[in-house]
């Protein structure tokens, strides 16, 4: 199974507290710190794609992209059946560059993806493995040319429909705003306007989230989770000794209660000059 990367590591929180291992183990910071990113993901109203794997094409076709040199474990990127969940494929560099697409399947060496990309895989296509962000929005109709999606950034808009109609993406068809999440149909597109005429008649698929990681949002998910496990600390029996007496001297240390209570204290100080940061920045910056 391949190490899954978070926002931070496990590391990066137990330093902030000065704790180790042995203190709080790597699963138990690690469930932390997927806590702390739910966290920051409602305080930037978006999620951020981390990388799990990256490489290069070795061949493939419109549905799979296969890696020679890749050694996966069988079926750990998969989404469900409806594409929810698990993760995705997408293709920065190369033939396909620019597409993503949901992985429902993979061996050690392939991914089977859905839908099919535009083209067939080779190896010029360079792939990274992130989060599954796919959405499938059906909605009614405002009878004007703009939609905004309930997800911001998107990465990549896979389709629109109208009233049973497919709407062509991109050139003079469609127009995509993708930090403000805003679609919308050219003078040329199939459907003008975002039908009313009856309910739930429109639907869009897309992937949103921000890529590359902000160092502030790394740093913000250390915080929050060096703090959670502080006070985990603090809230149960723990073995920091106060003092050590050998035949030669006695050693005695500051009680942990008040020392654990400063530092929280000081870190939640930082946290919220922090929070107050990112809530100033309306939208993150996507890349590509």
């Amino acid at each position: 199974m391949t190490a899954l990367n978070y926002y931070c590591s496990a590391d990066d929180a137990r330093r902030l507290v000065g704790l180790s291992a042995t203190d709080v183990s790597d699963a138990d910071m690690i469930e932390l710190i997927i806590l702390a990113q739910s966290e920051v993901d409602k305080l930037t109203n978006t999620t951020y794609l981390v990388d799990q794997s990256t490489g290069t094409a070795t061949s493939g076709n419109t549905t799979t992209v296969t890696d020679s040199g890749a050694s996966w474990t069988n079926d750990e990127w998969n989404a469900t059946g409806d594409l929810i969940g698990g993760y995705m494929c997408w293709i920065h560099t190369g033939t396909n560059a620019g597409e993503i697409r949901t992985i429902i399947d993979n061996t050690a060496t392939a991914l089977t993806v859905s839908p099919a990309f535009s083209a067939a895989i080779d190896n010029t296509s360079q792939y990274r493995i992130v989060p599954n962000t796919y959405r499938s929005e059906t909605f009614d109709g405002n009878g004007f040319p703009d939609y905004f999606t309930r997800k911001k950034p998107i990465t990549e808009v896979q389709s629109i429909t109208i009233d049973e109609t497919d709407v062509t993406l991109g050139t003079t068809y469609s127009y995509f705003y993708k930090k403000a999440g805003k679609i919308t149909l050219g003078n040329n597109a199939e459907e003008k306007v975002w039908k009313d005429v009856y309910p739930q008649q429109c639907n869009v698929k897309y992937h949103w989230g921000v890529y590359n990681l902000p160092i502030i949002v790394k740093k913000l998910t250390a915080m929050i989770a060096a703090i959670t496990a502080a006070e985990y600390m603090v809230g149960n029996t723990y073995t920091f000794a106060t003092g050590y007496s050998i035949p030669e001297l006695s050693v005695q240390k500051g009680v942990p209660y008040p020392h654990f209570e400063k530092l929280i204290n000081q870190l939640t100080k930082q946290s919220e000059k922090m929070i107050a940061n990112i809530k100033a920045l309306v939208y993150p910056v996507s890349g590509g």
